[in-house]
């Protein structure tokens, strides 16, 4: 008689009923305050062609692709949600009004080693806004304002939300002559607060930059962190926290142009 083992796979979260009830609760204030601000929900299939998710994922996502054959079928579990709504935007664009605002609060899978915080099947909680030949920046502005709604209704306690530009980094890239490896670097740099700098080093040598180019790189980001954080005081009223986040918004990609401009006035 062949033994079967009971017990789920490793990195896949199962949770007892009390847990399962908590989770669904803050599940449902996350999905009354993205409905709040005129996010429609979105349900896209978890399996996609292979070429569709491929056309996105490179390094290490690449590697955690669920990938297997059904048929003459190349087929991927999704790993994010971001690339299964290009897909739906760019299948459905005829019909879609826009701006386009829509939420996914959904399972996505990555094949990595299962840790303490890191999951093979996890959710990822999403909002876009797709705009049409422009958009305007107030709807960059608008998502702090529903982070910080939802993190009041959770009430855990304080909190901070940071703010970003990725053209910034781009634009940095550019400068040295590496825009062909902005992807990888941000990746990268992505992770800088959660290893060494010789970490972020050794990865960016392997990735081909050069240590005149890491140098500026690490130069700059740490400008960043010491002369570009922004505070923003706790405001209740939404619109007014929007207007400010605007504000942020336009000194970042005020910085951007002045990083094109002259790279070496900004350091």
């Amino acid at each position: 008689m062949k033994w079967i083992v009971l017990e789920h796979q490793p990195g896949f979260m199962e949770l007892l009923p009390d847990e399962q009830l908590a989770f669904n609760k803050i599940k449902q204030i996350i999905m009354e305050e993205y409905q709040s601000y005129g996010f429609t929900p979105l349900d896209t299939p978890v399996i996609e062609r292979s070429e569709t998710l491929l056309a996105k994922a490179g390094g290490e996502t690449e590697k955690q692709i669920y990938r297997f054959n059904k048929g003459e079928n190349d087929l991927s579990l999704r790993f994010d949600l971001t690339v299964p709504l290009a897909r739906y935007v760019a299948e459905h664009f005829n019909q879609l009004n826009f701006p386009f605002k829509r939420y996914q609060i959904d399972k996505v899978y990555r094949g990595e080693s299962p840790q303490k915080g890191r999951f093979r099947e996890f959710y990822q909680c999403d909002i876009d806004v797709i705009g049409h030949d422009s958009l305007d920046v107030y709807y960059d502005a608008e998502i702090p304002s529903i982070i910080y709604s939802i993190f009041s209704r959770l009430n855990f306690g304080k909190f901070t939300i940071s703010v970003n530009n990725r053209k910034i980094l781009s634009g940095l890239m550019e400068s040295l002559g590496s825009k062909d490896k902005s992807i990888e670097v941000l990746r990268i740099v992505d992770k800088i607060e959660k290893v060494s700098k010789d970490v972020i080093v050794s990865s960016l040598e392997e990735i081909g930059l050069n240590s005149s180019q890491i140098e500026m790189l690490m130069k700059f980001i740490l400008y960043l962190l010491l002369k570009m954080e922004l505070v923003v005081p706790v405001v209740r009223e939404e619109m007014v926290l929007i207007l400010m986040y605007k504000k942020i918004f336009y000194q970042l990609f005020k910085l951007n142009q002045m990083i094109l401009y002259n790279l070496h006035q900004v350091i």
